[in-house]
């Protein structure tokens, strides 16, 4: 009785996997400024409304990593004036990297165009801010939104770093404006309303999340005999991006739709499934991303005997 209720709640998981803003899935926001007349990414106009846009999504229980935090973890250094080409090369690159705190879930970018209207007795700043979301996993484009248009009174002849002011000291209306509009295009596209374990599933839209497994202790077996029930059986599974290692210490990059906080409970219960006990192993998640399986005691009993559960 208490193996079909595990099974049934598993089975719902799916359907209040987004119930609520964000569940704090990572999304990176990045600045494309490559045309000439938008503001660059180095000005005080990009950095307050940067500022005022992530306590804005956060607000909505989305995790923002900015540019700034990959380059000060990677040591690289970011130019103004880059192409949307060059901003997804480095999402990609930081995404290979061992720390997947920099890794996101979704790549924002967006141009902000600040200009000036004189009407001859006063000044009009003009505001207009458009962008693109892409799934990171597959750098598949996913949704753009139409721009969004703002208006400030200036003073007369009010140009250039006064222009610059009068935005900046808005960057709270402008970044509310945005993250409104950002947050629930990320909610849409990290629905949830596709049937758990539907091949078909792999070609749907909506984002996808790259996790890092890494297994301690474990015969190569027992690993193969864990990632194949991970691949076959688990809900919203993608697929797999790379393996490293060896039993020892075995590295494993595993996508899916579905949440660090299901694939914490379905490998708990598939661990205790395959006859392992709780204080054999231990399961731990970092920054909702990295999990570290180990096997704490070693036994050799037989462990890949089991029914299916989870389809």
């Amino acid at each position: 009785m208490k193996r079909l209720l595990l099974a049934t709640l598993i089975s719902l998981v799916p359907l209040f996997a987004f119930a609520k803003g964000g569940q704090g899935l990572p999304v990176i926001v990045m600045a494309e400024d490559s045309d000439p007349n938008s503001v660059k990414r180095s000005s005080d106009i990009h950095r307050r409304v940067m500022t005022e846009l992530q306590r804005q999504l956060a607000t909505d229980d989305w995790y923002v990593i900015d540019e700034s935090a990959i380059a000060a973890k990677m040591d690289w250094n970011f130019r103004d004036r880059r192409p949307k080409e060059e901003l997804i090369k480095v999402v990609d690159l930081a995404c290979t990297s061992e720390d997947a705190t920099l890794c996101g879930r979704a790549l924002v970018v967006f141009k902000i165009r600040a200009m000036a209207k004189d009407y001859g007795f006063g000044t009009k700043a003009q505001v207009r801010i458009n962008g693109d979301i892409y799934d990171v996993a597959s750098n598949q484009y996913l949704a753009g939104w139409e721009p969004l248009k703002m208006e400030f009174p200036a003073p007369r002849e009010c140009a250039g770093i006064c222009i610059e002011e009068i935005v900046g000291d808005h960057a709270r209306d402008i970044a509310a404006s945005l993250g409104d509009v950002l947050s629930n295009k990320l909610k849409y596209l990290a629905r949830d309303d596709v049937s758990s374990n539907n091949a078909d599933n792999r070609n749907d839209p909506g984002l996808i999340n790259n996790m890092n497994f890494t297994f301690r202790n474990f015969s190569m077996k027992e690993i193969l005999a864990i990632t194949e029930v991970m691949e076959k059986e688990f809900p919203e599974f993608v697929d797999v991006r790379g393996v490293s290692g060896d039993a020892t210490v075995y590295k494993y990059n595993y996508a899916t739709r579905a949440t660090s906080k299901d694939l914490y409970k379905w490998l708990n219960i598939l661990l205790l499934d395959m006859g392992y006990e709780e204080h054999e192993y231990r399961v731990t998640v970092r920054n909702g991303r990295t999990f570290s399986v180990e096997q704490v005691i070693a036994d050799q009993r037989a462990r890949s005997d089991r029914e299916g559960r989870f389809n």
